[in-house]
């Protein structure tokens, strides 16, 4: 065999390769990373010891691999779909690089083809992303689960026995930032003797091949078209800074500002408003400080005996008032979970806690265990 001489074999997702020779060759990899899915391939040797099968998971893009040359006898036994089903399409496309606003919704969808014969409620579809939004606080790699909304024959040239699946979701953005996506799909039968979730996920593009988001602050006020606020308990309301701004109008007798770039002149309201700013950064990647939230809670615990309806904001009235009307209904709450507190304030308004804020309530006001 000539050094550096190789075999090319191009393929999409599983190619599973028999190199018929008692040396068992090395398969190689050229101009592409790792395979996301399947970084080591899978080994079957026969009882004889002379062949084996190579076994390799693509993410249903165009890939090549590069075998040693020799005089060995090289043969595609299978050319196949893994789990009997790829990826067609991602919205985003990855890679691909995307520009949105923070408190915008970002909407993850993806196409699969699989086989007529798989159920499609087994089918499990996600994006993998760092965003934050609500539910992902930490701003961690979590995942997006993607419902199914639309099920259709597949176009797809020669693939008449296979159906479409389209599978989607949004979530609003909030905090700005550069973050990366991608998706997966596998497939989970529920019931027979492969369900358990131990199949590989296919993946849509290589190893750090990812989409792009980069979130931009707000852009205008277009997510505050006017003063908006909600009863939330006893004589607490969480509202936008619009709302603040005619706090006297609207009947508050306090307000708690938590915008750090916003303020009150309150000699200017038409009846007596009592006024507390706590300056707080916007976005959920930015931690709230305890003493701040100490601050907040101390300030609406006192002052909601003495007055009659206090409004908490911030600019939007989601974010750092959000999670000081979580901390508040927490403290007040000493039955209630973390969880039970959010899911309290967000069945009346949209909101969203910042980072490190579960945590963060578990040291300020613990609970019996």
């Amino acid at each position: 065999m000539k050094e550096n001489e190789y075999h090319s074999i191009a393929f999409t997702n599983t190619c599973r390769i028999t190199v018929k020779e008692a040396t068992i060759w090395t398969l190689y990899e050229s101009n592409f990373p790792v395979l996301r899915t399947c970084p080591h391939p899978r080994q079957t040797t026969t009882t004889n010891g002379t062949s084996r099968q190579e076994e390799y998971s693509t993410s249903g893009d165009i890939r090549r691999l590069q075998v040693p040359a020799s005089d060995f006898q090289l043969r595609i036994i299978h050319l196949a779909i893994l789990g009997g089903m790829h990826i067609i399409w991602t919205f985003p496309e990855v890679p691909s690089w995307n520009t949105m606003f923070m408190l915008e919704a970002m909407t993850f969808k993806i196409g699969v083809a699989v086989e007529k014969s798989i159920d499609p409620s087994g089918v499990v579809a996600e994006a993998w992303s760092n965003v934050y939004h609500k539910d992902n606080p930490e701003g961690e790699w979590h995942s997006i689960p993607l419902q199914l909304i639309e099920t259709a024959e597949h176009s797809g040239s020669g693939e008449s026995d296979l159906i479409a699946l389209t599978f989607g979701n949004a979530v609003m953005l909030t905090s700005d930032g550069e973050y990366r996506f991608t998706f997966r799909v596998r497939y989970e039968p529920a019931t027979g003797p492969t369900s358990s979730k131990t199949a590989d996920w296919i993946w849509a593009n290589g190893y750090m091949q990812d989409g792009v988001i980069t979130v931009r602050p707000p852009f205008g006020d277009k997510w505050s078209k006017g003063p908006d606020y909600n009863h939330i308990m006893d004589v607490v309301h969480l509202g936008n800074f619009m709302a603040a701004s005619i706090a006297d109008i609207l009947g508050f007798d306090a307000v708690l500002n938590l915008a750090d770039t916003l303020d009150l002149v309150t000699t200017q309201f038409k009846k007596p408003v009592t006024y507390k700013k706590i300056p707080m950064n916007d976005g959920a990647v930015n931690a709230i400080p305890e003493e701040q939230i100490r601050e907040a809670v101390d300030w609406l615990q006192e002052h909601s005996r003495t007055h009659k309806k206090i409004l908490v904001n911030c600019r939007a009235g989601i974010g750092r008032a959000g999670s000081v009307v979580v901390s508040y209904v927490f403290a007040q709450s000493p039955e209630m979970s973390y969880e039970e507190a959010y899911n309290y304030v967000f069945s009346r308004r949209f909101v969203y806690p910042h980072k490190g804020l579960r945590d963060t309530l578990y040291r300020l006001y613990p609970r019996d265990k």
